[in-house]
């Protein structure tokens, strides 16, 4: 079975931070993360299941080669991407993004 992925306007928003932020710090470098971010959706349409929960539903991976995880949750046969997060940030703010006070 072959999952749908469908991002959040958060999570957009994300992404294209994160994007402009690594290409300003060198040509290139913002396009192989939006490739690795896109790789790491691929195995999610395959096998979301795959990657633990981290709180009641939402679940998170990492993308590969960079320090973010992907914060997602299933509805049906969806992928619901949450957010794109660096994993040396704030903790607690991720967790109030996400409401998991």
């Amino acid at each position: 079975m072959t999952y749908e992925i469908r991002f959040t306007a958060d999570a957009l928003s994300d992404l294209r931070k994160y994007n402009h932020w690594y290409e300003k710090k060198r040509g290139g470098l913002g396009a192989r993360f939006g490739e690795a971010v896109g790789d790491q959706t691929k195995y999610l349409e395959e096998a979301p299941e795959l990657y633990r929960i981290y709180y009641r539903d939402i679940r998170r991976c990492s993308v590969r080669n960079f320090p973010y995880e992907i914060y997602y949750r299933l509805v049906g046969n969806t992928v619901v991407i949450l957010a794109v997060y660096g994993v040396r940030q704030d903790p607690t703010k991720i967790q109030e993004r996400l409401s998991l006070e």
